[in-house]
């Protein structure tokens, strides 16, 4: 998601983005359909420029207790701010993300995933209800019944 300095300057508000994702570098996030989207906005600030709006999160899980894949498809909200101001960077806040002056274009993709990996859930379910598979017969039990003794 490359974004240039005009179009922050000249700022946006409910913008849609759909990015093409095949390679994230990373194994754990796989997206539905090769497809990453936000809506954002972008405001001029003092040094810089404050993006804000919501990720939608269609990464696609594996259930820790029945493997079966699904989606969340919930909205991640995201507040970014875009500066050339150098100590705020020093300041260890990962929401600030530095654009020197001199620079007219700013990729914000790997911005973006690491946002996503900061959210992924530690214990994933497809439902709090999950009741995973069968330890003897390996049936996913939402949705077979299983002849196995407990």
């Amino acid at each position: 998601m490359i974004l240039s300095r005009s179009e922050l300057e000249a700022g946006f508000k409910d913008k849609l983005f759909d990015i093409n994702i095949e390679n994230t570098d990373t194994d754990n996030l796989k997206f539905s359909n090769n497809r990453l989207c936000c809506n954002l906005n972008s405001k001029k600030i003092k040094n810089g420029f404050v993006l804000t709006g919501y990720i939608l999160n269609n990464i696609i899980y594996n259930c820790d207790r029945c493997l079966d894949c699904f989606n969340k498809n919930n909205q991640i909200i995201i507040e970014l701010t875009i500066t050339s101001d150098i100590q705020k960077i020093n300041t260890e806040n990962y929401d600030f993300i530095h654009f020197p002056d001199k620079i007219n274009k700013i990729n914000l993709k790997y911005n973006i995933i690491e946002i996503l990996l900061a959210e992924h859930p530690i214990k994933i379910l497809c439902h709090n209800e999950c009741k995973g598979l069968c330890l003897q017969c390996g049936k996913n039990l939402n949705k077979n019944k299983c002849s196995c003794k407990s």
